[in-house]
């Protein structure tokens, strides 16, 4: 997890406010990150709206191209808000689409409650959906892996990254 100081960037309110209905929050946040170091801007945090940051307000408004762009620049796939929850724990019941949850797993993302991280067993009804359930519960469900061996026909293999 990246470690917040008092350097940290703060996310305009007028980046986290065009989420609302009519506003265009990927032209605004992208415009936002342009006008400076984006390795810098993309963990930056909304205080007047929760602290919530880029990586959640892309995920909770589904701009499915902006949730790998974010992360690809350096966004913390765990990164919380000040309920505590991660942008896994916050958007895992939503049930009509499995791509941002897919992709945040690949990333490594696990599901943070009130700060801490929350274990398999702690989970007894983490989500609605059967099948989102299970690949979050999964060890490796959803989760990029490297692959270190493989039969000796596909030597070309070894060292690439899959998705479990």
């Amino acid at each position: 997890a990246i470690e917040y100081g008092n350097d940290c960037v703060s996310l305009p309110l007028y980046v986290a406010a065009a989420t609302a209905k009519g506003g265009n929050f990927r032209t605004t946040a992208l415009q936002w990150l342009g006008k400076g170091n984006i390795k810098e801007r993309v963990n930056a945090k909304c205080e007047r709206v929760g602290n919530m940051g880029l990586l959640l307000l892309a995920a909770l408004n589904k701009e499915y191209d902006m949730v790998p762009f974010l992360l690809l620049n350096g966004a913390d796939v765990n990164i919380t808000y000040s309920d505590g929850l991660s942008v896994l724990a916050s958007i895992c019941n939503d049930w009509r689409d499995l791509s941002t949850t897919k992709t945040l797993l690949s990333w490594g993302a696990e599901i943070f409650a009130e700060g801490r991280r929350v274990s398999s067993q702690e989970m007894k009804h983490p989500v609605d959906n059967a099948a989102l359930a299970n690949l979050i519960l999964s060890e490796l469900g959803g989760r990029r892996c490297k692959i270190v061996s493989a039969p000796n026909t596909r030597d070309d293999l070894v060292g690439k990254m899959c998705v479990v």
